[in-house]
């Protein structure tokens, strides 16, 4: 009798890994390259959290289908020409209120530059060649600001803004392969007031196939098939299906190419309204291409969020930050209470429901006092920084 003796060896996987970022630090001048991230091979989809803060608790109703704007169609599309926000919605409502314009103030200036959308407290996706020449890494804008709540039916002192210290993009980044992306990381965590939109990726081409999608964008230079003289200062949305699909690129087949000022601007998907997630970022191709955020793109970009620690508090230092307000509703004075005293430099800002400024201190105990007697009635909100950051937000009302 001869006996076999089959061997059966444990089943290995080789990990995987997303293509290396690079990130170029605006002050410095730096170039620094990150470790590549692993990716989860067995997922065909995932997306980050999403979030709108308590400050904008209003949801906008966003529409589930074209067929309600089937007059303003870009010919030989399903998809809507741009319409002006602020006609259809409150601009300071999420996810509109997500939206980010990009300027260049290089050497003090504030140029139009480029739309984007804030995926966590204090990062903005948009395109690489907003900032860098087209396949390089030769940066063209040195200074940049974001933006939210931009727009010409808004007053600037209503919107908020931060410098950008650091863009992270993918080594060898190429436009024709759908690279064109970038994360914008901001000096101040203005997405706790915005909130911020989620990037996904879902490796099924079908999930996408005249699937209704919506876009926040800034144009700002004309062509001869503008509707509307674009000049930067008013934040448009457009939605419809997109039937342009590939590993590389989402899009609309036969839809004008993008004007400028829209680079960089979100194609995203919602769901029940506050599941709003990115796709991709429109670039410069035709077809009205999207860079795609795949699989490998994600884990990239997650990783780099999450060693930047996405949250609403700056640092160890305030993870504990509480306050008590009371009483609420409060007529003539406000009293704030913290667990413990905030760290010197500490700055309390008090905004009506417009974003307009009411009050704001310097905090030096943890018990402090505030005289509401001439506030607005209706809610307001506080807002604690430290440092130029957010760190803290809180409604209350005032009668």
């Amino acid at each position: 009798m001869i006996l076999i003796c089959v061997i059966f060896a444990p089943t290995t996987h080789a990990q995987e890994f997303a293509k290396r970022i690079i990130s170029y630090d605006l002050k410095s001048g730096q170039f620094d390259t990150l470790d590549a991230a692993q990716m989860i091979t067995d997922k065909s989809y995932d997306s980050t959290p999403n979030m709108w803060t308590v400050s904008k608790r209003e949801i906008v109703d966003l529409p589930d289908n074209i067929f309600s704007d089937y007059s303003s169609l870009v010919p030989s599309t399903l998809f809507s020409k741009p319409q002006v926000a602020a006609g259809k919605f409150d601009i300071q409502s999420y996810p509109v209120s997500t939206a980010v314009k990009l300027f260049n103030t290089t050497n003090g200036g504030q140029g139009d530059l480029c739309s984007g959308v804030m995926i966590s407290d204090r990062h903005v996706l948009s395109s690489a060649h907003c900032i860098f020449q087209a396949y390089t890494t030769n940066v063209n804008i040195p200074d940049v600001e974001a933006r939210i709540f931009y727009d010409t039916s808004i007053e600037e002192s209503r919107t908020y803004s931060s410098k950008v210290n650091k863009i992270y993009f993918i080594e060898g980044w190429n436009i024709s392969f759908g690279e064109d992306l970038a994360i914008y990381e901001l000096e101040e965590n203005i997405g706790v007031i915005s909130g911020w939109m989620s990037i996904g990726y879902n490796d099924d081409d079908s999930f996408f196939d005249n699937r209704h999608m919506h876009k926040l964008a800034y144009p700002s230079f004309n062509t001869p098939f503008n509707d509307f003289p674009y000049n930067g200062d008013t934040l448009y949305y457009s939605h419809g299906n997109i039937n342009f699909i590939n590993d590389n690129f989402l899009g609309v087949k036969k839809h004008l190419s993008g004007v400028g000022g829209e680079s960089g601007s979100p194609i995203f998907d919602h769901q029940k309204g506050e599941d709003c997630v990115a796709y991709g970022v429109l670039t410069w191709l035709g077809n009205y291409s999207h860079s795609r955020i795949n699989k490998e793109r994600y884990y990239a970009f997650v990783d780099v969020l999450d060693k930047n620690q996405v949250s609403t508090a700056v640092s160890d230092e305030f993870d504990d930050l509480s306050v008590q307000l009371f009483p609420n509703p409060a007529t003539s004075e406000l009293h704030l209470k913290f667990k413990d005293k905030p760290a010197s430099g500490t700055i309390a800002r008090i905004y009506d429901v417009q974003g307009r400024l009411v009050h704001d201190m310097e905090i030096t105990d943890k018990h402090v006092l505030i005289d509401v007697n001439g506030f607005p009635i209706g809610t307001l909100f506080l807002h604690v920084s430290h440092n130029n950051r957010i760190v803290l937000t809180r409604p209350f009302i005032k009668y």
